[in-house]
Formats: structure tokens, C-alpha cells, sequence
């Protein structure tokens, strides 16, 4: 970038006071703010032209001078509100050389924008001034540089908003498939825990099946054992009554025949009215 401040021509007298006539003492204040601007004192050379300025307010040759002290100075704040002041000058090349050095001031605070439409104002009143018009290409450069950044930066920011998004969404469906599985495993301990039961169950089951089983055959056992034991007493038992027929069947002796005879003849009479009115009692019928 080419010259950032053009600074007045102290020593004529469009920029210095000697030649307006005024008192010795306000020539000598301004003199020692011109030879203070020399020695590099820029503080002293600013307050030295801001008091001429306060003396004589409508001369805004002074208001430039202090401008350009503050601008050596680096109070690009101060600098830019005495080029603001002394742009509005009459006098065209005060004007314009306020123009310029406002625009280098807005750049050197960082306000590209207002420095490019300072610059373009210039131009507008002097073409030829190809200075200003480097400096404007400049500025709008930066400008783009800094749009790209901007719009780089916007770009990036999207982007890690995309790639923030896609991790939330992977998260989430990192979190979803964790609650499925969660789910999955509860539900398979569920059922394992089921079957365990229905298992348990049948088991219980099986083992009442087994004990009724068990209690069925020792009662079809005893059963069995009862009727062998049964079957093993009629044996017995017949055998025993067949010996009292046999005992019965043995002859009789004389004695106990004719005991038997006379009981028999005792009976008989009362045998025969019995079968006398059995005789009545079924209709005459010969039995």
C-alpha cells in the first residue's frame, strides 16, 4: 500500500499561521507546535496546534495539523475526528489531502468499508489522484479477503454444525440401538427366566406323576399281595371244609342211627301240617 498520510506543507503558508497577521505570541505557540512536529514530539505538536485551533476555530488548517500529530501519534480515534473536521474545509487541496488521510485513518482502524467510500469520494472530486485509487484497490482486496473469510468462516461453522448434527444423530442412534439391545437382553432373560419356571414346572409335575405312580403300584401291590394272600387262604379253607364233608360222610354207628331215626319221628307230624297249609296257602295247588 502506498503513502498512508500526506501531511500538509508546514512551511507555506496555507498550512501555517505566519501569514494571516496574527499576534506575535499565537505565532510563536504555533511555530514551537511546528518545531515540536519535527523533533518528533508529536504529543507537545498536538496540543500546540489543538490550542491554535481553539483560538481561531473556523482556520481548520489547525484542526489538520493536530490531526496529523495525533495520527504520528498512533490516537487513530483523534486523528480521524480532526480529518472528519477538516474535510469540510473550503479550500479544495485541504479537502482533499483531509480525504485522504481520514481514508488511511479508517484503514488503520480497521473500518475498510468507510475508508472505501472516503477513497471513492476523493476520486469523485480528483480522478488524476491514482494514489487514492491504489489504495482503494487495496481496500476493496481486503474487503474480498475478508468477505472469503467470513463466508470461509460461515462455511466452517455450517459445517461443524452438519458434523455436530451427524454426531448427535449418530448418538442418538448409538443410544436407541444401546436401549434395544438393553431391552433384547432383558426380554431374552425374561424368557430364559420363563422357560426356567415352565421347566421348573414340569419338573415339579413330572416328579408328582412319579409319586403318584409310585403310590398306584405299591397300592396295585398290596392289592395284589392281599388277593395272593386271599387266594393262598380259599385254598385253606375249601381244603378244610372238604374234610368236614368227609368227616360228615363217614357211616354212622348203630347208636347215632337210631337216635337220628327218632328225632325224625318226633318232626314228622308237625312237617306235615306245615305242608298242609302251604297246600291252602297256594289255591290247592299239589305241590
Amino acid at each position: 500500500m502506498s503513502r498512508l498520510v500526506t501531511f500538509a506543507a508546514m512551511s507555506t503558508a496555507s498550512f501555517l499561521v505566519f501569514s494571516l497577521g496574527s499576534s506575535s505570541a499565537h505565532a510563536k505557540s504555533v511555530k514551537e507546535a511546528y518545531e515540536a512536529y519535527e523533533k518528533g514530539q508529536y504529543e507537545d505538536a498536538a496540543k500546540g496546534f489543538l490550542e491554535a485551533e481553539v483560538d481561531h476555530p473556523d482556520n481548520l488548517q489547525y484542526a489538520y495539523n493536530r490531526a496529523v500529530s495525533q495520527y504520528k501519534q498512533g490516537d487513530y480515534k483523534s486523528a480521524k475526528e480532526g480529518f472528519s473536521k477538516s474535510a469540510g474545509s473550503e479550500n479544495s487541496v485541504l479537502s482533499l489531502k483531509s480525504l485522504f488521510n481520514l481514508a488511511n485513518t479508517q484503514v488503520a482502524l480497521g473500518e475498510l468499508e468507510d475508508a472505501a467510500k472516503s477513497y471513492e469520494k476523493l476520486l469523485s472530486a480528483n480522478p488524476k489522484d491514482h494514489e487514492a485509487r491504489e489504495n482503494l484497490e487495496w481496500v476493496k482486496k481486503k474487503l474480498e479477503e475478508k468477505k472469503q473469510k467470513q463466508d470461509q468462516k460461515k462455511s466452517d461453522k455450517n459445517d461443524q454444525k452438519q458434523k455436530q448434527d451427524q454426531k448427535d444423530q449418530q448418538q442418538n442412534q448409538d443410544q436407541k440401538q444401546d436401549q434395544k439391545d438393553q431391552q433384547q437382553n432383558r426380554d431374552q432373560k425374561q424368557d430364559q427366566k420363563d422357560q426356567q419356571q415352565n421347566q421348573d414346572q414340569k419338573q415339579d409335575q413330572n416328579k408328582e406323576e412319579e409319586q403318584k405312580a409310585q403310590q398306584n403300584n405299591q397300592k396295585e401291590n398290596k392289592e395284589q399281595n392281599a388277593d395272593e394272600q386271599k387266594s393262598q387262604q380259599e385254598p385253606a379253607a375249601q381244603n378244610s371244609q372238604e374234610d368236614q364233608r368227609q368227616q360228615q360222610n363217614q357211616p354212622m354207628n348203630k347208636a347215632e342211627a337210631e337216635k337220628l331215626l327218632r328225632s325224625i319221628d318226633e318232626k314228622v307230624p308237625r312237617y306235615q301240617l306245615k305242608a298242609e297249609k302251604r297246600v291252602h296257602d297256594h289255591n290247592g295247588k299239589d305241590w
